[in-house]
Parts: structure tokens; sequence; C-alpha cells
């Protein structure tokens, strides 16, 4: 008798640890969904502005008739802004889902071989951005820490 009872109550704990089991995945499983999700958007969104960045970098170039051997030269922040507008959209270059919020660009000039940021779009939620932007040699990459000073950057909206 004692066995039966003890073979009741293995399959009482095991079903309450298929129901802890189960009542688990129903919560995390949409979680775990949800960030993918998140994750699969950024990597969308990255790869937009990279490829608007690009574009912008290569109307820097074009606007000054610069090659990508040129030393010494400046890029100015005024030549960013005009290779980020399309017509009279200031920011025409960038994917759709970017806003004015979003861009800035230097406040001095940076040499061409300096590897500095020329413009970046703050990515991410409002309180955890990151700078994504394109450097004056052309390569396109997340801001390393401490390299983006917001003193040296201002946003497009406020260019004028």
């Amino acid at each position: 008798m004692a066995m039966k009872e003890d073979m009741r109550t293995l399959g009482a704990i095991l079903l309450v640890c298929l129901l802890v089991i189960f009542a688990g995945l129903m919560v995390f499983a949409p979680m775990h969904q949800k960030r993918l999700q998140e994750h699969e958007q950024s990597e969308v969104q990255r790869y937009e502005a990279k490829s608007a960045l690009r574009a912008i970098y290569a109307k820097v170039l074009r606007s000054n008739g610069m090659g990508t051997n040129a030393t010494g030269l400046m890029i100015t922040p005024e030549e960013v802004r005009r290779a980020i507008a399309r017509e009279n959209n200031e920011i025409g270059e960038m994917p759709e889902w970017v806003t004015k919020d979003m861009v800035y660009v230097t406040r001095h000039g940076v040499q061409i071989k300096s590897g500095r940021m020329i413009c970046f779009i703050a990515l991410g939620k409002p309180k955890a951005q990151i700078p994504y932007g394109v450097t004056s040699t052309g390569e396109c990459r997340y801001a390393n820490r401490g390299e983006v000073a917001i003193e040296d950057f201002v946003l497009i909206k406020e260019l004028r």
C-alpha cells in the first residue's frame, strides 16, 4: 500500500513539474520571440543606415572632386549636410525611418585621412542610443566608447 502511495506522490510531483515547465515556456517564449524580432529589425536598420551612409560619403567626395588618396583635405559640416540632403528634404538620403532628431553632423571640419566620424545616426531606444556613422575615410561602423563627444556634433536640424 505504501508503494502505491509513493507512486501517486511521485506522479503528482511529476505532473506539477511538467505544469511548471509548460507555464515557464508560455511566459518566456513570447519574450524570446520579441527579442528576436527586435534584433532582426535592428540588423535591417543597420544595413539600411550603412547603405545610406555610404551614399552620403560618396556624395561628399564627389562634391569636392576628392579622391580616396587625398591627404590634408578637410570635410566640412556643410559638405556633409548637403550630401545628406536631397532636393527639399534635409535628410533625403537617409532611410525613411530616420528622423531629424537622430542625425548628427560634426561641428568642425575633419581631415579626410583622420578616420574620425563625420556624421552618425543615433540608433536604438531613446535612453540607450548607440551612434552608427561614417568616418572621414568612408568606414561605416558603430562608434567606439568615448569616440563621439556630443559637444563635437550637432543635430542636423540645428545646422543652417
